[in-house]
């Protein structure tokens, strides 16, 4: 089933989200880093790449209320790079995410390189997610 969203651009209301929600995902897959190091370096990290010419980041959000967030990504998609990919919780199952991936890439049989390695990248067996962590160093320069 799809949810009814609309894939906008980020604009700076929804950044506080995207970073909150980034870091938060961060802690749950890496428990052992003491979490006030990682908030901090994860912070530094995520805006210097959303300030990257060739980085995107979409939002899905509610049609009627762009404030409200369903998800986003965060992408390369001339190179076919995957940076992050979050939706919340109460909208895994709604295809928020296939979305996202879909306006971003397109063909899903197209390899796309993904630098934010996750235990949810199993759910995407439609898509091609190849891991590539090097390629959030390439993007950084």
């Amino acid at each position: 089933m799809n949810c009814p969203v609309s894939i906008v651009s980020l604009v700076d209301s929804h950044l506080p989200f995207v970073f909150s929600s980034w870091i938060a995902e961060w802690r749950k897959e890496h428990p052992s880093v003491d979490s006030n190091w990682l908030a901090v370096a994860q912070h530094a990290m995520i805006s210097k790449l959303l300030d990257q010419p060739s980085v995107i980041t979409l939002v899905a959000v509610n049609p009627d209320n762009h404030d409200q967030i369903a998800g986003y990504i965060v992408a390369e998609p001339e190179r076919r790079v995957l940076h992050w990919l979050y939706t919340r919780g109460r909208y895994r199952k709604a295809r928020v995410a296939s979305q996202l991936l879909q306006e971003a890439f397109g063909d899903p049989s197209e390899p796309v390189e993904v630098t934010g390695i996750t235990h949810r990248l199993r759910w995407f067996q439609r898509w091609r997610l190849v891991p590539r962590t090097y390629r959030l160093c390439e993007a950084m320069r």
